[in-house]
């Protein structure tokens, strides 16, 4: 059984091009979840500036020892009420990929489940450590976690 995700171009609106850094022309989400984001991001007066997949992180995943590139989900700045500006970087995922996958009897899923999570766990391990030093916050939003910076 082949598992379908939604995926496509996103056509950011007139009124809100000027929020985006980069092509707007060029801009995909990889799943409904982050079409779902990427409407927030156009409509919250407190968005800034965003980008999608833009920011490149080298990790090295503990499944191989290699190095290999992630490409993070979103780059958002947000004005709080103070007037200050925070900066994230987000991951949009499915809940189920940010914890341990349960034993099942079907061991190919199950596999499969697991080394999802292990290499989730080395990107954001490394994702995390190179938003801060670039004076950022890296979050992982959910279907569960809501929207909420």
């Amino acid at each position: 059984m082949s598992v379908r995700f939604k995926q496509g171009r996103y056509n950011i609106p007139a009124r809100y091009r000027d929020k985006y850094i980069g092509d707007y022309n060029n801009i995909f989400y990889r799943s409904h979840w982050e079409k779902t984001f990427m409407d927030y991001l156009c409509q919250s007066p407190n968005v800034k500036r965003w980008n999608s997949e833009d920011l490149v992180v080298r990790y090295i995943n503990q499944l191989d020892g290699r190095v290999h590139e992630y490409y993070v989900d979103f780059y958002v700045e947000i004005e709080k009420a103070d007037g200050t500006l925070n900066k994230y970087w987000i991951e949009c995922k499915p809940y189920s990929q940010t914890i341990p996958p349960k034993q099942s009897s079907n061991m190919k899923t199950y596999n499969y489940q697991l080394k999802t999570y292990i290499t989730n766990m080395s990107k954001w391990k490394y994702a995390k450590e190179a938003a801060e030093r670039n004076g950022a916050k890296f979050k992982i939003l959910t279907e569960r976690s809501g929207i909420a910076l």
